[in-house]
């Protein structure tokens, strides 16, 4: 998957970073495969070239996560995982391309 260094959603810039590893979520612990930071304005992405699905889900998941602060959407977590989920597979089984 071809990720975008930088996109722009409302006035916002969101930078994106590919890591080549899971991150460690700060107030659990837990590994996660993506995560936004609004503040900063910048989305981290795991890639894993065997298994590009997974970050390009989590690409999918992380753009809903910030939708969902910019535009103060207040979300439930299950809508935004569901949602996502249905975006990713309908873009990736339609070969979607938004440009050249």
């Amino acid at each position: 998957m071809n990720y975008p260094e930088q996109m722009q959603m409302g006035a916002r810039s969101i930078h994106v970073h590919v890591t080549d590893a899971p991150m460690t979520r700060a107030a659990d612990n837990k590994k996660v495969v993506g995560k936004f930071l609004p503040l900063a304005g910048d989305m981290y992405i795991f890639h894993d070239t065997d298994k590009p699905e997974i970050g390009g889900e989590a690409f999918v998941h992380e753009l809903c996560e910030a939708a969902d602060v910019i535009y103060d959407l207040k979300l439930p977590h299950q809508t935004i995982q569901t949602l996502s989920a249905a975006l990713f597979q309908a873009f990736s089984s339609g070969k979607v391309a938004f440009a050249n």
